[in-house]
């Protein structure tokens, strides 16, 4: 899976910005904050040529970048990448792709449109402002002509709310085949939690199931969102309120405490490992999958000081034994 930078929305913000250079400084921001952008965000070498207007060029705005967002955004271009000209689909001496009366072909959402019809997995991103609207619609519509086949129009799906991208990009990841697979993917996709070396022990005696298995990557996100989300003292943010409101309050949420009975009946079956490879923990908090009655045992609240959020055991319910 791909993601593409979408440079007519970049341009679009920075021509609505007040400081074009704007938009710019956001976007090494978001790869600077967010891993799964900074890897999976693909773009063209070619884009600091690429023109804001009739006099204006990226090239230009990064000259006006502050000195360290401008070597920043220099080694994004030089040697970071990720870049998509190596191995590019959209081939301009064939195809030609256009979005609303512009040319893509060699931008990144032309580039998403041949893949998403060779391959059917990628998306583009577009950064917006609160002047931009454009953008903020998804799919986008490319028209594709060929020299060889009739007229197509394809839809590209489209991201401009970060979390939402991140989401997509996370989910999106070549599914797990294994119990294997999905602890590898694990491991790559949530550096804001902290997974004990024996959480994984009761779920791999289990038969595999994907169902259950995207369940688990589900739950995983959504408390790698809330512990990254938070400010030096671990005060909750925007986004992770929002996230807590939605999966843990109301009928039914998807994360929950044990009940009070529950805590004392089972309190020696759901003392763990602690995931810091030291001593034991007690954790009654956990996500709920109702495919096979599964369980995520994780620390709730998050303690003051910590950075990453403990899930010490994944696996069947334990208060059903």
């Amino acid at each position: 899976m791909r993601a593409f930078l979408n440079e007519l929305a970049l341009s679009e913000a920075c021509r609505a910005s007040s400081q074009k250079q704007q938009p710019l400084i956001d976007l090494l921001s978001l790869r600077a904050k967010h891993p799964e952008i900074r890897n999976s965000l693909y773009c063209s070498k070619e884009l600091r040529a690429y023109q804001i207007d009739g006099t204006l060029d990226i090239d230009t705005l990064i000259r006006l970048l502050p000195r360290d967002n401008k070597l920043s955004f220099l080694h994004w271009m030089t040697s970071k990448g990720p870049f998509f000209d190596d191995d590019r689909l959209a081939d301009p001496e064939t195809d030609l792709y256009n979005h609303s009366n512009s040319d893509v072909t060699r931008l990144g959402l032309g580039e998403a449109a041949a893949r998403t019809v060779n391959q059917g997995n990628s998306c583009v991103f577009s950064p917006t402002t609160q002047k931009t609207i454009n953008n903020q619609a998804t799919p986008l519509k490319v028209q594709k002509i060929s020299n060889s086949e009739p007229e197509t129009f394809i839809n590209v799906l489209n991201y401009w709310i970060t979390e939402k991208l991140i989401e997509y990009i996370v989910l999106s990841k070549p599914e797990a085949k294994s119990w294997t697979d999905l602890i590898h993917q694990v491991d790559e996709n949530f550096p804001n939690l902290l997974i004990g070396n024996e959480c994984f022990n009761s779920l791999k005696r289990t038969p595999y199931n994907s169902v259950i298995s995207r369940a688990i990557l589900n739950r995983l996100h959504i408390l790698n969102e809330i512990a990254k989300d938070r400010d030096t003292s671990g005060k909750l943010l925007t986004r992770a309120n929002e996230l807590y409101e939605l999966h843990f309050t109301g009928k039914d949420p998807l994360f929950s405490d044990e009940s009070d009975g529950n805590k004392t009946k089972f309190r020696n079956a759901m003392t763990f490992p602690d995931p810091t490879g030291g001593g034991k923990v007690i954790y009654f908090w956990h996500g709920k999958i109702k495919q096979q009655q599964q369980r995520i045992h994780f620390e709730w609240p998050i303690p003051k000081g910590a950075k990453r959020i403990k899930v010490a055991y994944i696996g069947p319910k334990i208060s059903r034994r």
